[in-house]
């Protein structure tokens, strides 16, 4: 009888599994018949917006580029120790210096003083710019969770063979821990430290995760669509995730529309990321959607202790998509594994993971 039962128990796991996967399948098929419709129909209103052009920039900036990136400690087990180091070295040994472009690295909250120093040391013995938002141990401590989120009706259990960090229950954790997570990480107030810095150095400020590189055609494409006329407030830059460091020297940066994008920043434009968002919770897709970028993000559902949905932007629209795609770096972890395609539910399950290591 016990292996009756057993087979029994190994038939139903199998069953939730296959039902979990076709779930998945039919609803990723049915995003992307929303974000098509949905392209379809905002792409008149945004050749409308982008017509109107943008004001000058001041006069001593023309033509210039601050590409700007955020620094940040390792996450475990969403990368391997020593990832953020190393892809800065990559980065600063390999990506060119591109003409009428200055690169802004923001060491962001970086835990070891050691590895701080190490990583202002690298950027500038390479003749770029380190902007260092410091890790306060007292600042950090004197921060509070909110504890009365981890209990009652709107916390959820576990469903049968669910992960507890794929589970509904995560954003209830995120939002919890909020003040923690957006000191620790800081991921917003970082992106909007460059953005500023980015806007009183340069006519455009391209605003790039720390592990993303440029490649000499992706950026050739990339200063031709910065530039070209009418300007317009935002240019949506996409991303490739690559499972090998290696590839980003030879691959062709062709668009990817797949992967979250990057936005640049029109020195004109005027808006900023919500930093009331904690890193792993809507944190660059809430300023995507306001701005009307097509994608999954349109269609997400309110978070219930969101106190107000965040408006449309008034420059909502008033973007161009470009015609290359930077290179998102390995994080090291699995042989490459989680930068593929499929691996997206895996990606999401060891961030949050790693959020509450």
């Amino acid at each position: 009888m016990a292996g009756v039962k057993r087979e029994t128990t190994s038939g139903s796991s199998a069953s939730i599994r296959i039902r979990r996967r076709l779930r998945l399948f039919l609803r990723q098929r049915l995003d992307r018949l929303k974000v098509a419709l949905d392209s379809i129909r905002r792409e008149q209103l945004r050749r409308r917006r982008v017509r109107r052009g943008m004001p000058e920039v001041d006069s001593q900036y023309r033509n210039t580029v601050t590409i700007a990136r955020i620094i940040g400690n390792d996450l475990y087990p969403r990368h391997a120790d020593g990832a953020s180091l190393k892809n800065l070295t990559f980065i600063l040994e390999n990506e060119p210096d591109f003409p009428g472009c200055r690169k802004l690295f923001v060491i962001n909250r970086i835990f070891d003083a050691d590895q701080e120093r190490t990583m202002v040391e690298l950027v500038e013995g390479h003749g770029h710019t380190a902007l260092v938002l410091p890790f306060r141990d007292e600042e950090y401590a004197a921060l509070n969770c909110r504890e009365d989120l981890f209990d009652g009706p709107a916390y959820p259990p576990l469903g049968a063979g669910e992960s507890e960090w794929l589970n509904g229950k995560v954003q209830l954790r995120l939002w919890a821990c909020a003040p923690k997570i957006n000191y620790a990480m800081n991921v917003n107030g970082a992106r909007n430290a460059a953005i500023e810095d980015g806007r009183g150095h340069s006519a455009w400020t391209v605003l790039l995760d720390g592990a993303c590189f440029v490649s000499p055609k992706a950026w050739e494409q990339l200063r031709a669509d910065l530039f070209s006329e009418p300007q317009s407030a935002y240019v949506i830059v996409p991303m490739t995730r690559l499972p090998s460091n290696d590839l980003a020297l030879n691959q062709a940066p062709k668009p990817n529309r797949v992967e979250e994008p990057h936005i640049a920043f029109h020195q004109k434009s005027t808006e900023t990321f919500d930093e009331r968002f904690p890193y792993g919770m809507r944190d660059k897709t809430s300023l995507l959607d306001r701005l009307g970028v097509p994608g999954r993000w349109r269609f997400w559902n309110s978070f219930a202790l969101y106190a107000s949905e965040p408006a449309p932007s008034p420059e909502a629209d008033h973007y161009k998509f470009a015609g290359a795609s930077v290179f998102r770096l390995s994080s090291g972890t699995q042989g490459g594994r989680l930068e593929t395609p499929a691996a997206q539910r895996d990606r999401y399950m060891s961030r949050n993971q790693a959020i509450f290591q």
